[in-house]
């Protein structure tokens, strides 16, 4: 009874951390101007509308970027992840410089048993401090309650931890003739693991580099240094870091499927291989 009324009450902080945020994005969604257009008035699609190839990758494969989903834009992720667990979010472009969403997921969906549901709906915000130029990369600072991989109910907690609290940069750079994007930054979780002892709280590192392989092939990999998550014993890491890549392929202008590959150093202490997945992503304009 102790343990469920600890978990409700953590719950409740959460939610109510969530409204009081999203009471304060929604007052300065009021002042960006998005809701101000007469009804009636026509918008130059030429002119405003950009496609999944144009718009910058907001993760790599679970590491956050310095890039955002323009004024007006949204997107629909569905991550198909081990044992069938699916998790769909949907994020918005308020400004050209907030970016606001929220995600759900429950596990064996893709599978012959019943699913489970995780126990809440997670948040994200990001705020875009800065548009990269030539000499200065573009920063940007956010936070997400949304991890990765099947929850794990034994431990109410993430596969992989949300990176909570972060700072990230972006930057294009030129290697071997090719442009590439240099991404790198630092987090705070808030989330621990329940029935054992968590003592893995602390800031970490993560980056990563991003290209275009051709106009409709992308490709991305990511380290996690996982320093927050290498204590717990089974079945978190050991201490290796999480190594991700992904293929990312634009079907349509609008419609992205993305083949993820994560910890392939085999960091997970239980695991035997790396976990394959599938994202979709789907953008569009109200």
């Amino acid at each position: 009874m102790q343990v469920r009324k600890a978990l409700w009450a953590k719950s409740s902080v959460r939610y109510g951390l969530a409204s009081v945020l999203m009471s304060a994005l929604v007052f300065v969604f009021s002042l960006t101007g998005f809701s101000s257009m007469a009804i009636g008035q026509t918008v130059d699609y030429e002119e405003t509308t950009h496609y999944v190839s144009e718009v910058g990758n907001r993760l790599l494969i679970d590491a956050p970027t310095a890039h955002s989903l323009p004024r007006g834009a949204f997107d629909l992720n569905f991550q198909v992840n081990a044992g069938g667990a699916l998790t769909a979010a949907t994020n918005v472009g308020l400004s050209e410089f907030l970016m606001v969403g929220f995600s759900y997921g429950a596990n064996g969906v893709f599978s012959q048993d019943d699913p489970s549901y995780n126990p809440n709906v997670e948040f994200s915000v990001k705020w875009r401090l800065t548009e990269e130029s030539k000499t200065v990369p573009g920063l940007a600072l956010g936070f997400t309650s949304q991890g990765a991989g099947p929850y794990l109910d034994s431990f109410n907690r993430s596969t992989y931890k949300p990176k909570g609290f972060y700072g990230v940069f972006s930057k294009a750079i030129a290697i071997t003739g090719y442009a590439w994007e240099l991404h790198g930054g630092a987090n705070y979780s808030i989330e621990t693991a329940d029935n054992v002892t968590d003592t893995d709280r602390g800031i970490n590192m993560f980056g990563g580099l991003s290209t275009e392989l051709r106009r409709n092939l992308k490709f991305a990999v990511e380290y996690d240094f996982a320093l927050d998550d290498n204590k717990s014993g089974l079945p978190f890491g050991r201490g290796r870091g999480y190594l991700n890549l992904a293929l990312k392929w634009v079907y349509f202008d609008n419609l992205q499927i993305e083949f993820t590959a994560r910890d392939l150093l085999s960091n997970r202490r239980e695991a035997e291989s790396f976990e394959r997945g599938l994202r979709i992503v789907y953008l569009e304009y109200f």
